[in-house]
């Protein structure tokens, strides 16, 4: 779909790949799934400010959405994280809400996360404790 059209989410029959089930329209565009975590697909660019969102696979019914401002959300090893605009922060992967504010993440594996530092123009790529509010069960 596009800008025009809007976006939607439709559960596929594996065998035919003709939909099942529809989601109603988004008005989002450039939609991308970014993962999969919590019974949930965490979609970028589904809403109209180009945020992301979670969409319930249960429902196809967004449950949660982040930030009023274009913001792309990565799922890492069951961790959601929003960044943009200078921020980055985990959220919870049912509701979105900020669980803690997070340095520039790249990954994350367990408890560890890997962070990008810049160092006299040069990006580097450190390991670091992840902050244990990022797994805080929801």
């Amino acid at each position: 779909a596009g800008a025009r059209s809007g976006s939607r989410v439709e559960v596929l029959d594996p065998r035919t790949g003709f939909p099942t089930r529809s989601s109603a329209t988004f008005n989002g565009s450039t939609p991308q799934v970014v993962g999969l975590l919590a019974a949930g697909a965490w979609i970028n660019g589904l809403t109209p400010t180009g945020g992301p969102a979670r969409l319930d696979l249960n429902t196809l019914n967004a449950t949660a959405t982040v930030g009023r401002f274009p913001l792309a959300a990565q799922v890492f090893d069951g961790v959601v994280v929003v960044s943009g605009r200078g921020t980055a922060r985990c959220v919870d992967p049912l509701t979105g809400r900020t669980l803690a504010k997070l340095p520039n993440l790249v990954a994350a594996e367990g408890s560890t996360a890997y962070v990008q530092r810049d160092r006299d123009g040069i990006h580097e790529i450190h390991r670091e404790t992840l902050d244990p509010r990022c797994r805080a069960a929801p």
